[in-house]
């Protein structure tokens, strides 16, 4: 994203690749995730993320059904709707379920890679 000479556009396509790559942690995580595993940057990502693929998906419909002239297309577009609010409601019922649970005491040193200067 470097190349990129608009800076507004290197944070908005550094943004929704960190959203991404949020919402592959989740899916993929082989083991139980906490709160302590995601920093308030991927947070917002990903809800950043889900915004923007839920509007990318309105978008899409609009012209699918437009191109087809069908008028069912507030219905599909509704659906894509619900279920990004669903998926963010749901991110959040799990972190905060996460954060009820007493944090397990670590026995890591405090890093300082490269996750620490993203932020």
């Amino acid at each position: 994203m470097d190349c990129v000479p608009c800076e507004k556009c290197k944070l908005n396509g550094k943004m929704q690749v960190r959203g991404l790559a949020t919402a592959m942690k989740i899916l993929f995580s082989s083991d139980e995730l906490s709160v302590e595993d995601f920093t308030k940057t991927d947070i917002i990502a990903l809800i950043n993320f889900l915004e923007r693929l839920s509007e990318s998906l309105q978008i899409f419909e609009y012209f699918h059904d437009h191109a087809k002239h069908k008028s069912s297309q507030f219905e599909i577009t509704k659906l894509y709707t619900a279920l990004a609010v669903a998926s963010v409601i749901g991110l959040f019922g799990i972190l905060s379920d996460t954060k009820k649970k007493p944090s397990r005491q670590s026995s890591k040193p405090a890093s300082t890679g490269k996750r620490d200067k993203l932020e």
